[in-house]
């Protein structure tokens, strides 16, 4: 008779237990209390109990305030930081890519050259001081660039701008960025200027970068440029469109969509499949139309320069005829074949460019440098030395004040 006694008991509070957890489980889905929560109901209970007795503090300007800086992150380009490689390229968004390169070295031993450790050289000067001195014991590393928080070859600071700055804005592929210069074009011209004007307010900002079109030109003005507010733009480009045009589909270049070829080889990273398009391959042999997708890429650049508020000039890169004359063979492979026509293409293409100040309704501050090509030191076809970077500076130079001396005055003054 005990025994059964404690056994309804038991059978009753488990009775009681059960009803219990089903009608607070049936309370705590409709107070949002998530399902899959593994503790008990009584530890449950107790927490929400604790809860609605202590609430937590509502979220006011002042507790942002308090707690904001213990959860805020560094200002960080990732996309330049987090790829240790100083030479190549690197995505960025808006922008396509950036992070300027080329051929500079750090002098590593001296040897018997009157060179400093650690001074930096170009690459015809290393190339020079191997031929002259044939000692082992002088030595340089390729070096990379001293770039900005975007890539671009610049010292200047995004976040502490300084509204009396007069800033011009330079664009263009690696010829413009300094490619083969130990100090780019943008360097010299804020130089000179700085010093005609006894000042330091004039900014020479280089947005030019490794393959660049004038699409991308033009991209990197919008999103990156216009912000600036500056007074006076130059795009110096003209050959990465010519070299590209060919290469690209014919539906893409009659819309003056002429992106970088290099960027087909891509395809193995973004999709993961295999890569084919690392070989010259033309793929719209009319150019013809070149000229014509240029003439409207770059009244499209003025307009929207201009629209900005900003002055544009126009200069055409040079380049070395003389370089790169191709000899046919015989048993030639389709590969080499489609290269030697390549280069006859772009050297056409560009032969029509360097008359592009003859089409009269573009109304363009134009300079064209292929008029003297021969007062350039190359140092392949297209690149010029440290020595003619700052040929081509002058020339900038000498249009600016010539044509825009009062904006700059007026702007200095104000």
């Amino acid at each position: 008779m005990y025994i059964k006694k404690i056994i309804n008991y038991f059978l009753l509070i488990l009775l009681i237990f059960f009803i219990f957890e089903i009608t607070l489980s049936y309370s705590f889905y409709h107070m949002g209390i998530e399902k899959k929560d593994t503790r008990s109901t009584i530890q449950r209970l107790t927490i929400y109990l604790f809860d609605t007795l202590n609430p937590p503090p509502l979220i006011t300007d002042e507790y942002i305030e308090k707690n904001i800086k213990k959860i805020i992150s560094e200002d960080d380009n990732i996309f330049i930081t987090k790829n240790n490689k100083t030479i190549g390229y690197k995505y960025q968004p808006l922008l396509d890519y950036s992070n300027v390169h080329g051929l500079l070295r750090i002098v590593k031993e001296p040897g018997e050259t009157n060179l400093k450790k650690g001074e930096i050289i170009s690459e015809d000067q290393y190339s020079d001081y191997q031929d002259q001195y044939k000692s082992d014991t002088f030595s340089a590393d390729v070096r990379g660039f001293d770039n900005d928080y975007f890539g671009f070859r610049n010292v200047f600071d995004y976040s502490n701008l300084n509204k009396d700055n007069f800033i011009i804005i330079m664009t263009g592929g690696s010829e413009c960025a300094g490619y083969s210069h130990i100090k780019p074009i943008t360097y010299f011209l804020e130089r000179k200027l700085n010093e005609y004007y006894e000042t330091n307010l004039i900014k020479v900002l280089n947005f030019c970068m490794n393959g660049y079109t004038m699409p991308y030109e033009i991209q990197s003005f919008v999103h990156l440029g216009w912000k600036l507010n500056p007074k006076i733009v130059i795009s110096h480009t003209g050959w990465n469109d010519a070299y590209n045009y060919n290469l690209i589909p014919k539906t893409f270049s009659n819309l003056d969509l002429i992106y970088t070829f290099f960027q087909e080889s891509w395809m193995h990273i973004l999709y993961d499949i295999e890569n084919d398009n690392n070989n010259i391959k033309i793929k719209n042999p009319d150019s013809e139309k070149f000229m014509s997708s240029m003439i409207s890429l770059i009244d499209k650049y003025k307009k929207i320069v201009n629209i900005s508020g900003s002055e544009f000039i126009f200069g055409i890169q040079p380049w070395d005829k003389t370089r790169g004359e191709n000899s046919l063979s015989k048993n030639l492979s389709e590969d080499q074949i489609s290269v030697i026509i390549h280069d006859e293409m772009v050297e056409k293409n560009y032969t029509l460019f360097s008359n592009l100040e003859k089409i009269s309704e573009l109304e363009l501050n134009i300079i064209n440098f292929t008029k003297n090509n021969n007062s350039y030191e190359f140092v392949d076809k297209i690149h010029t030395n440290s020595d003619s970077a700052e040929l081509i500076a002058n020339k900038y130079y000498f249009n600016i004040l010539e044509n825009y001396d009062t904006l700059i005055s007026e702007n200095l003054v104000n």
